[in-house]
């Protein structure tokens, strides 16, 4: 008769090696599970930052010129505990009216660490404001004279206005890095939370009442501030 082949067992030291090296694969993955949010969620709060000042990165925005060739600013004041609760490093708003016909718009330029700076968008800041968004999130890119197309988000929101029309204003935003261009990021957490510092753009439009801007007139007035807050921020030529 054949005789029939056995399989062998594996001995102890065997089993024992095994289990070693499923251990050392493991622990090492374990440790990153660990280590790596903690390294990613440092960066993004700025516990392990490159530089002490945002500003380091680009000109702080009170050096921003007010006067543009077809329109003039005017600062609004800043409410400091507003710019804590915000964590911000830095920002200015203003109101800027063209000099043809008094249209005015509202511009807010704020810089800081990537993870403030980003999570506050206008869907975030503006229903606590009594505002409500409208329609859906747009994106339209606007040229700028001797620069890469600007790129910016845009919703409309409105305001419920007991005494008559709801007070609706349409609202541009974007963000940049180190003079990156401006840029309208589907997933900004991901794009700029390794940079040390961001700015952020806010252009706000009247769309009725007497001080209703064209959207034309809008588009004109952000390609002439980017070029020239560029200069100034970034020391673009």
């Amino acid at each position: 008769m054949k005789a029939t082949a056995i399989t062998s067992i594996p001995t102890a030291a065997k089993l024992m090696k095994v289990e070693l090296q499923v251990r050392f694969i493991l622990i090492p993955l374990a440790i990153l599970a660990v280590v790596l949010p903690g390294i990613a969620h440092g960066v993004w709060t700025a516990r392990w930052a490159m530089t002490e000042e945002p500003q380091a990165s680009g000109s702080p925005p009170g050096e921003l010129s007010l006067s543009l060739p077809d329109w003039e600013g005017e600062d609004a004041k800043v409410d400091p505990r507003q710019l804590a609760h915000a964590e911000l490093a830095g920002c200015i708003a203003r109101r800027y009216i063209q000099r043809n016909d008094g249209s005015q718009l509202g511009m807010l330029l704020a810089c800081g660490r990537p993870g403030p700076t980003v999570v506050h968008t206008p869907e975030i800041c503006y229903p606590a404001r009594g505002y409500q968004a409208v329609g859906a999130l747009e994106k339209k890119e606007i040229d700028l004279a001797g620069l890469a197309k600007a790129e910016f988000f845009i919703r409309i929101f409105e305001k419920p206005n007991p005494g008559g029309a709801a007070d609706r204003i349409r609202i541009y935003w974007a963000w940049n890095a180190a003079g990156a261009g401006w840029k309208a990021f589907a997933n900004p957490r991901l794009k700029l939370g390794f940079e040390p510092v961001v700015h952020k753009l806010y252009v706000v439009q009247p769309l009725n009442g007497a001080g209703a801007v064209a959207d034309r007139a809008c588009a004109d007035f952000i390609g002439e501030l980017i070029p020239a807050m560029d200069k100034n921020l970034f020391h673009s030529s």
